[in-house]
């Protein structure tokens, strides 16, 4: 298999040089979704079953979930996988982006629903309250179930990181359908402990470990790369 794997990309790559195309067929870059997720089946089992599985039923998830790990290793790439899989299943998806989050009312505003017109116009003037915010995130999720998703969390400022993980598990405890995964590098552990998040201590299951992939995973993921590529091997 290996062999011919290597002889496949060896023509692949050969034929895309002679018509003068990018050598590369797997059109690598940050957080692009490959044709298969290789090595991840046991993420994607825990993610399906305590998470998306949980929110589809309107019930929140045992706890929140977390992939921390070195750059390069295909954290974004699950989550994307993640967001495409929530988005078929009907979910609300609150992409979050933490660099751009300044402070807490920032939060709540990029948070809640649009059609909470209400609530945003009483936020607009400064009077949303994280009781507000967390009554109102409540409200929606018993109609349409929320996931927050945010990369990149080691660039969360203390106040923002301590306001969205509490509000969350609060609204987790009274039983509304929200769920919340970051993904980072190691310095995200960090980052909460400065903003006074246990986050990392509560997560159990829900902490991913995400290691570059073995020998067998790899092949796998050249193989799928080459089909999806068009190539019959």
């Amino acid at each position: 298999m290996g062999a011919k794997l290597r002889g496949s990309a060896s023509n692949l790559l050969g034929s895309r040089r002679r018509a003068g195309k990018p050598p590369n067929p797997f059109t690598p870059g940050p957080g692009c979704l490959p044709p298969c997720l290789a090595g991840r089946d046991g993420q994607i089992r825990i993610l399906t079953g305590k998470l998306l599985n949980q929110l589809s039923r309107r019930k929140p998830p045992p706890h929140d979930f977390a992939m921390v790990a070195q750059r390069g290793i295909g954290k974004t790439a699950l989550l994307q996988w993640l967001q495409r899989q929530a988005s078929g299943g009907g979910l609300r998806i609150v992409d979050l982006t933490p660099r751009e989050l300044k402070d807490t009312r920032e939060l709540m505003l990029q948070t809640l629903p649009p059609f909470i017109n209400q609530t945003r116009r009483s936020a607009s003037q400064g009077r949303l309250s994280p009781q507000a915010w967390r009554d109102a995130m409540g409200r929606a999720a018993q109609s349409q179930a929320c996931l927050i998703l945010a990369d990149e969390a080691h660039h969360f400022r203390p106040d923002v990181a301590g306001g969205l993980f509490e509000g969350v598990q609060k609204m987790r405890g009274s039983g509304f359908p929200v769920a919340l995964i970051i993904a980072g590098t190691p310095d995200t552990w960090s980052a909460l402990v400065e903003a006074g998040v246990s986050f990392h201590s509560r997560l159990g299951k829900g902490r991913l470990s995400l290691d570059l992939l073995d020998e067998p995973a790899s092949m796998q993921a050249v193989g799928e790369g080459l089909r999806a590529s068009g190539l019959n091997i």
